[in-house]
């Protein structure tokens, strides 16, 4: 289990290395979820060619919802919507400063009215300099702008709602899952969810929330008699349809919670002699810790 500190310099070292590999790519995907979770719900990603106007220096942005008079008003939706015109953009550009400069002047050549701009960027940006971009932004623009840096976005990835993003995109072992602290109503909630949820869970979110309580219940004793509904909704992760990362990911958590909480990992033996057969077809760094941790668990079951 890693520490706080040594989990926010992993999640740091992670996006450095997006920089480095230039994959603006998944960058953008963890900005994006992030907004939507954190921001605002309703925001579309930029599409179209170069040729056809580009993404007009916007990464995603927020699009109209007329829904605030309708029945649904109270839904979770709209409980994060929000009316004003938003814009979101994100860069891994090593001279940040210039490039945000740069892009405000892209995003308001349309000539729209704008209320934010979010910036999200991998390069730390000392307060001085923020504050006066925000200066220039208001100054020329009237439009607030919002900065979110490598230390702010990775301290919002260690958030429990959202370490799922980093799972996914950063390639996070999965001993460096961050110690949280059992919430009962949390936990109740989501047993209610997934036990009257009757399509399969598919999704990294989906993963994280099993996982969350199939952990819960492994360690805490409170909840020890739930390990087997976790286990069998975290078996769905083991079917073809779903990503190789995710069967692999879901057998390490399995086989945890078998032994951990159930004292009996033989239950579990054919599935591990899989995970252990396919160390060939790892790619990932993360793979071979996760390999490296499961197989200190097999040794202790085994003594």
């Amino acid at each position: 289990m890693a520490t706080h500190k040594k989990l926010q310099q992993f999640i740091k070292n992670q996006l450095n290395s997006l920089k480095i590999e230039n994959n603006h790519h998944s960058f953008e995907h963890i900005c994006r979820h992030i907004a939507r979770l954190r921001i605002c719900s309703n925001i579309l990603p930029a599409t179209g060619p170069v040729g056809a106007g580009g993404d007009q220096g916007r990464d995603f942005e927020t699009y109209q919802t007329y829904l605030n008079t309708t029945p649904i008003t109270g839904s979770v939706f709209l409980a994060l919507k929000n009316e004003n015109k938003l814009v979101f953009a994100c860069s891994l550009a090593a001279k940040i400063l210039e490039k945000i400069k740069d892009d405000l002047k892209v995003i308001f050549e349309t000539k729209e009215i704008i209320d934010t701009v979010y910036y999200f960027c991998v390069e730390a940006i000392a307060v001085g300099n923020r504050h006066k971009l925000q200066k220039i932004s208001k100054e020329k623009y009237n439009t607030h702008l919002e900065i979110f840096d490598i230390l702010s976005i990775s301290e919002m990835l260690m958030d429990k709602e959202l370490f799922w993003i980093a799972d996914e995109y950063l390639d996070v072992p999965e001993d460096y899952f961050p110690k949280l602290k059992p919430s009962a109503s949390e936990y109740k909630a989501y047993k209610n969810r997934w036990k009257d949820e009757p399509s399969q869970p598919q999704s990294y979110s989906d993963f994280f929330q099993i996982k969350y309580c199939l952990r819960t219940s492994t360690f805490n004793a409170n909840e020890r008699s739930d390990i087997s509904f976790w286990i069998k909704k975290m078996e769905w992760f083991l079917l073809p349809e779903c990503s190789l990362t995710l069967r692999r990911k879901a057998t390490y958590e399995i086989a945890v919670a078998a032994l951990r909480g159930q004292n009996n990992l033989t239950a579990q033996r054919e599935r591990i002699k899989i995970y252990f057969s396919e160390l060939n077809l790892f790619e990932r760094l993360s793979e071979i810790e996760e390999a490296v941790f499961l197989l200190m668990y097999c040794v202790t079951a085994h003594k």
